[in-house]
């Protein structure tokens, strides 16, 4: 009887420590950051989520297989790291880049080159990713994060990974796509790529009620009263593309900047293909 108590016990204990690591886990990860702009997080998303996974320990101290220091862009690699990080590089596929989002407080100071710590920190955890991956292949971006508890005293994670698109056509950084137009072009309505694009996009955003912003950008070529007009041309023609997808036009804001903010020279003709673009953020 003694022996059925114990075994009775022991099941209870192992139940309930899974439903706290269950919900530690959840509310440790923020998954919505990891979505890809116009799609909705599928099963290898979700994979690539759990296997970054962070659990808090009961005395407020974090584990991960990356984390930093207060103040510091040195990530500290955990013993899995290279399981995680091969892991990640495995869910990159063809067209896709791997993201990866360095994190940082308000607070921190920023002794680095960079623009902010956690683009310092993302740089730093990329090279830790040139074994498995071309350069080419990874994008880095910084964000600013809440405080939270125990982070000035230990080790804490600061950063997150996902797969994003990486095509001639299409480019995702952060939270913005970034599609790309031909010379003097503004109709993309018979590309089947950009068209498909935003087709997931219209679906993202009637479930989810968010807001869409288009941008129209051009190279220098040509006057700047006429590549004002053609950036607005661009965005409308994306717009026309949603709407006609079932999203309303009051979800939609298009702007154009013209020639005014290029992404690369205008020197070259690589260079203004990069500025002919159409930059849509979902907010």
């Amino acid at each position: 009887m003694r022996w059925l108590w114990f075994i009775l016990f022991l099941l209870l204990w192992l139940i309930g420590g899974w439903k706290f690591w269950d919900l530690k886990t959840n509310q440790c990860c923020d998954k919505s950051n990891g979505d890809a702009i116009g799609v909705v997080e599928d099963d290898k998303a979700a994979e690539s989520n759990d296997v970054l996974s962070m659990v808090q320990e009961f005395t407020g101290k974090e584990q991960g297989a990356v984390l930093f220091n207060w103040g510091s862009d040195q990530p500290i690699l955990g013993d899995r790291f290279t399981a995680y990080r091969d892991s990640i590089a495995g869910l990159v596929g063809e067209g896709q880049a791997l993201e990866i989002q360095g994190q940082y407080f308000d607070d921190e100071v920023n002794n680095t080159s960079f623009d902010n710590l956690g683009l310092a920190r993302a740089n730093k955890l990329k090279n830790q990713f040139l074994n498995v991956l071309d350069a080419s292949k990874i994008n880095t971006v910084g964000r600013k994060i809440s405080l939270r508890d125990g982070v000035k005293d230990y080790p804490f994670i600061a950063s997150m990974f996902r797969s994003a698109r990486s095509t001639a056509k299409i480019k995702e950084v952060d939270n913005t796509a970034k599609l790309y137009f031909g010379y003097n072009s503004s109709n993309r309505i018979n590309d089947a790529e950009i068209t498909a694009y935003l087709k997931d996009v219209a679906d993202r955003v009637k479930k989810s009620g968010e807001r869409i912003t288009l941008v129209g950008h051009t190279d220098n070529t040509g006057d700047p009263s006429s590549n004002m007009n053609l950036g607005n041309w661009r965005a409308t023609a994306v717009k026309n593309e949603l709407v006609r997808y079932g999203v309303a036009e009051a979800k939609i804001a298009t702007s154009s900047r013209g020639e005014n903010d290029p992404d690369a020279t205008n020197s070259t003709n690589a260079g203004r293909k990069l500025n002919r673009r159409v930059e849509l953020t979902i907010n």
